[in-house]
Formats: structure tokens, sequence, C-alpha cells
């Protein structure tokens, strides 16, 4: 089953995607919510492989999702400078457990030292560990945003639609509650749909984290592949 109209986007007459794209044959995504965002972003050279197995139901890794979303989100403002992550060189490393031989250390640092707080603690990053939805939505909505959510205190308040609120790490609750803003992607309803239950600590799958990155900010694959954005949730 094909993905969506709402999903693909519609295509612009006579456009072309504006970087060149592979063909994918992945073999497990027919009939996948994410399905357009996956052969999308293979199609760009952003996931790992275009061929085979991709395991939409898999989770997937901390350093994995960093080094897609700063691979994703280099590729959709390739001519917007200021909005790319400059990948990082040299150390010293910020965290202990990614160092300068890690083959993640690229992004994962890069996106540290753009200013983006993505670690589990200040010198910890745990880039072999599955990545939560609180982890995402921390991550992913101060990306969106351009910079970095200021810490609420107040902010569990805000959050008492989700039935399993006490779950969820306050230190990421101000970026939980900026996902529904408008100046993010809304990756929540993106993602997940309506939810009463976040389950802030579950794993996300690689298919989902494909959903994430489909959009970052006011860029898409989507419009990278020369059709128009999908609309927002409704």
């Amino acid at each position: 089953m094909a993905a969506s109209p709402t999903m693909a986007g519609t295509v612009l007459p006579s456009a072309t995607p504006s970087v060149a794209v592979k063909q994918v044959t992945f073999t497990d995504i027919n009939g996948d919510f994410g399905q357009q965002a996956i052969q999308d972003e293979a199609a760009l050279g952003i996931l790992d492989s275009t061929t085979g197995a991709f395991k939409p139901n898999a989770p997937i890794t901390r350093a994995q999702f960093i080094r897609w979303l700063v691979k994703a989100d280099n590729i959709y403002f390739k001519d917007a400078v200021s909005k790319q992550i400059r990948l990082a060189k040299t150390g010293p490393a910020l965290f202990v457990d990614v160092p300068v031989s890690n083959p993640n250390f690229q992004y994962i640092q890069g996106l540290a030292n753009a200013g983006y707080v993505i670690g589990i603690d200040k010198t910890h990053f745990a880039p072999n560990r599955p990545l939560t939805r609180e982890e995402l939505l921390a991550i992913k909505a101060p990306v969106d945003e351009g910079g970095n959510i200021k810490p609420d205190s107040s902010m569990k308040m805000y959050l008492e639609n989700f039935s399993d609120v006490d779950k969820i790490n306050p230190q990421y609750m101000p970026a939980i509650h900026e996902d529904e803003s408008v100046r993010t992607t809304r990756n929540i309803a993106r993602i997940w749909g309506t939810l009463k239950a976040l389950s802030p600590k579950k794993p996300v799958t690689r298919s989902e984290a494909a959903i994430a990155i489909w959009e970052i900010n006011d860029g898409s694959a989507a419009v990278a592949m020369g059709r128009t954005a999908p609309p927002p949730p409704k």
C-alpha cells in the first residue's frame, strides 16, 4: 500500500529533486505508516542503505538517530548555510563515550558543538542505547525551533493531558510541551497521532525515527524530492 497523499505531498509541475537521488528497494516497508518518509530519506542518502530489509519496527539507537537527523538537516538546508549543522572533525570530545574514533563522532559532536543539549548528562551520550520517545522529542523539538528550549519548573501542569505525565523526565517536559507549538513540526502528532499516554520511556522504532526527521524546522524530504510539503496534522 502506498503512503497516503497527505503524507506524500503533491508533486510539483516539472519539479525535480534538489539533490541526486538513489533507487530504493527495501523489502519490508510496504504498507508501513512511515513508508513515504523511509523511501524519501533513503533516496536522498540520509539513511544507511537503500536495499534489503529496513526493519521498520526495530528500535533505533541514540547515535543512529543523531546521524540521520544531522544528515537530513544538512540536505534539507543545503542552500541555507545558517541552518546547517557543521560536522565535527577534531576533538576534544565532549562525551567520554563518543571519542573522536567513534564513527558517529562527527554527527554527535557536531550537534553538541552547535549548542544543543543532547547528552544523558554533561559528559555521557549513551550512543548504543535505544532512543526513547521523550529523548526524541527533547532532541528534535529544539532543532525544529533553532535553539534549546528553556527549562520551566511549572511545565508539568501543561502536560496533564498525558495520563503518564509522572513518568516523563522533568528536564524533557519543556520540549515535549513546545512540540505542539506552530514553530515546530509537531512531532507527536505526525509520528503517533493523538495520544492519551505518551509512554515516554518506550523505545522509538526506525520507522518512527524516519517520520520524525521527514520534516525539520521548515525543511522536508518531500520538498527535497520535488514535492510540496504535506499539510500539518489537524
